[in-house]
């Protein structure tokens, strides 16, 4: 008969091999992206070459640049035929919903590029957090316009 102690450590052993299979199988996925990434970057480039439309260059840029970050930057302002410094502006923001860590509600931000960084709560929040630093600094209460 097994000691419980002998089933916890069976079991935990069974668990981490269930972990470093997982982790191969994620290691492999993230590997194939990039190869995949690479040669879509490079048909990228093929079809900026060709006149594919400028609705059907921007529908594609939008697609790889919010939906396939491992794509570059540079292969999508290629495609567009805008500096990279562009793409962003050139491909639009994203709407991205998000719940407020403070009231727990969900709101709708506007993201503008790839690495913008999302707020962590919703706007009344942000601006009732902002207000209690203000006192709490023993700054003016701002003007209301």
């Amino acid at each position: 008969m097994m000691s419980d102690g002998h089933t916890a450590r069976a079991e935990l052993a069974a668990l981490l091999k269930d972990l470093d299979d997982a982790t191969a199988e994620r290691n492999a996925a993230i590997a194939r992206v990039s190869t995949i990434s690479a040669v879509v970057s490079g048909r990228v480039v093929l079809a900026a070459g060709e006149s594919i439309g400028l609705r059907a260059a921007v529908t594609l840029a939008r697609r790889l640049y919010w939906d396939y970050p491992q794509v570059s930057v540079e292969s999508v302002a290629t495609l567009l035929g805008v500096a990279e410094s562009r793409v962003a502006r050139a491909v639009g923001p994203v709407s991205v919903e998000r719940r407020c860590r403070a009231c727990g509600l969900s709101f709708t931000w506007s993201m503008p590029s790839r690495h913008a960084l999302a707020p962590s709560m919703c706007p009344d929040c942000h601006g009732e957090a902002a207000t209690e630093v203000d006192q709490m600094a023993g700054w003016p209460k701002s003007p209301q316009l």
